[in-house]
């Protein structure tokens, strides 16, 4: 946390501090901060702000798992390409990353380093979603 809001050398610096997230003085006492916060319920929860948008506070931040985290992030937004339907694939950090439910439960995701490989990669799974769908498993 403390790296990602005053480093500029941390590789997520641009999406915390880099945006002017910041963390409250009083949590420079680290007894100040578990008073705050609580003690961690379990090594599978980590510090979560509940506005992305906001700074590290009492009042903006909770323990939450990956999972409740995956809820609550920014909007990433598609890839604009008026030829196809790009809801699939968003690009980030330089990479185009394809999302695709195949069945409920069941989603599949890969990383890509082009575009064209991107829509290559969308096709394959939208195939495989259409099929289990016409053969009733999905």
């Amino acid at each position: 946390m403390r790296r990602r809001c005053n480093s500029p050398n941390h590789y997520q610096y641009h999406d915390y501090g880099g945006r002017g997230i910041t963390i409250c003085d009083r949590w420079d006492d680290f007894w100040l901060f578990v008073k705050d916060i609580g003690e961690r319920p379990s090594p599978s929860y980590t510090l979560d702000r509940i506005d992305n948008n906001g700074n590290y506070t009492p009042d903006n931040c909770v323990w939450a798992t990956w999972e409740q985290q995956n809820n609550n992030q920014r909007p990433r937004k598609p890839v604009a390409d008026p030829s196809n339907d790009m809801r699939y694939i968003v690009k980030q950090r330089g990479t185009y990353i394809v999302r695709v439910t195949i069945r409920p439960r069941d989603r599949a995701q890969k990383w890509a380093k082009t575009l064209n490989e991107a829509k290559e990669l969308r096709d394959i799974y939208e195939y495989e979603r259409d099929f289990y769908r016409y053969v009733g498993v999905a």
